[in-house]
């Protein structure tokens, strides 16, 4: 059976910064050094590598392998990144033909599947050398850690947040939502926007069918975990169904996306196919990381962030966005984790990806940022700073079977809107679609 962990605030090392200066200020240093016995200095050939995201962060990323190619150029990369969904389907295939990359970038609703198929590669000996762990902050390390065992490499910490564009809320003569509203209030909030917004743009994007926004809406309501410790589904279908039925009452209100444009953004979900992105919604429920991928594609808007809905109830909490975890079957451990380690502490590759990933775990990092952050990532670390006091701390590792969820979520959601299904129905089908999944 998989161990708890905790996933504290004080992972990311927040509470204890008295400022935002204070926190970035954490302390300095160098770049880790690679294994010289077999690492990228002593060997070369092809690392395979593959992330999710959007055309700014494969930008990003491959800047970093290009800079780590200049200082080892015995080394080179086969890299490929794709949106979330579709990456999924994609690794899951490899996975089962045991061909995975040696380089995969992780979500934490994974990590359980694939450590339970003993497909990722314990990285704790190469902590020190190779990853340069030293300054880590001990949440995230420890997020990405199963039976004492660390199998990923946080490459930043995010919160669920409510994201908005800004500048066409103040067009509509409205102030953005405080984040302090419950949901019936942020309802009423959001049918007022729509009187004032222009045709073909909805006040808020649909976000039934992210299992992410409905994990805090359960959190919410049942003040437990989406998963018990033993890999059951906390979640009833009546709890299923009050999701739902949530949002067809918001659909029949006429202030969320169509169901059209909800699963055109489920297939291919990245930041330039979000529908704020393409003027289709002025907010969505979102991690905080993503105010600056929006930003940079939404050139004449300015991206903010508010708390999630849900008033005094507290549903977030502070996670590993994404992880660099390694293939059990790589044939160069030592290179590959001497570029993760590369890729999160040194000072070109970290001022070059920026708080694209989320707020990053080194305080090296952290430090290394700080004279030379964007408006964005002053945003999105002003608003992780500020959430620390309100969220509650994540306790069960989400079990093998939880990607499987969350497609079956999207998939329920979705034929409400389109195929005219109940959301009775949906919730119904859906719960047991889950207890298979969980069982299997």
């Amino acid at each position: 059976m998989l161990t708890r962990r905790r996933f504290t605030a004080a992972g990311l090392s927040l509470v204890a910064a008295p400022s935002l200066l204070a926190f970035l200020e954490a302390c300095g240093g160098s770049a880790p050094a690679p294994s010289r016995q077999t690492g990228p200095e002593a060997a070369g050939g092809k690392l395979e590598i593959a992330w999710w995201g959007g055309s700014d962060r494969a930008k990003r990323t491959q800047q970093v392998m290009d800079l780590f190619v200049k200082k080892y150029p015995k080394w080179s990369f086969d890299s490929s990144f794709t949106g979330f969904n579709a990456y999924w389907d994609k690794i899951n295939t490899q996975a089962a033909g045991g061909a995975l990359p040696d380089i995969i970038q992780m979500d934490m609703r994974y990590m359980g599947q694939f450590t339970q198929r003993n497909q990722l590669l314990d990285l704790s000996k190469y902590a020190d050398a190779e990853l340069n762990l030293g300054d880590f902050d001990k949440g995230q390390r420890e997020q990405a850690s199963v039976e004492g065992k660390l199998y990923g490499i946080s490459l930043g910490g995010n919160i669920q947040s409510l994201l908005y564009n800004s500048s066409v809320i103040s067009q509509a003569g409205m102030q953005p939502p405080t984040g302090k509203e419950s949901w019936d209030e942020f309802a009423a909030y959001c049918k007022q926007l729509q009187a004032k917004l222009p045709a073909g743009v909805a006040a808020l994007d649909d976000s039934s069918w992210d299992i992410t926004p409905f994990e805090v809406f359960v959190r919410q309501r049942t003040k437990k975990e989406l998963y018990t410790s033993d890999g059951r589904a906390v979640f009833s279908a009546a709890d299923a169904a009050a999701w739902f039925n949530m949002w067809q009452e918001f659909r029949s209100a006429a202030f969320i996306t169509p169901g059209s444009a909800a699963a055109a953004e489920n297939q291919q979900d990245t930041p330039d196919n979000s529908n704020v992105v393409l003027g289709k919604a002025a907010m969505r429920l979102q991690w905080s990381n993503f105010v600056g991928q929006y930003q940079v594609l939404m050139k004449n808007a300015n991206i903010a962030l508010a708390p999630h809905p849900g008033g005094a109830s507290t549903g977030t909490y502070i996670k590993v966005s994404q992880a660099f975890s390694l293939s059990t079957k790589t044939r160069y451990p030592q290179a590959a984790a001497a570029f993760i380690g590369f890729f999160v502490t040194d000072p070109e590759a970290v001022s070059v990806l920026g708080l694209d990933r989320g707020v990053p775990a080194s305080a090296k990092a952290r430090s290394t940022l700080a004279p030379n952050m964007t408006p964005a990532d002053k945003i999105q670390l002003d608003f992780v700073n500020a959430q620390v006091k309100n969220n509650r701390a994540k306790t069960v590792l989400d079990p093998p079977g939880a990607g499987e969820v969350q497609k079956s979520i999207a998939r329920n959601a979705l034929s409400i809107p389109l195929s005219k299904v109940s959301a009775s129905a949906a919730a119904d089908k859906f719960m047991s679609e889950v207890n298979k999944a969980l069982t299997a």
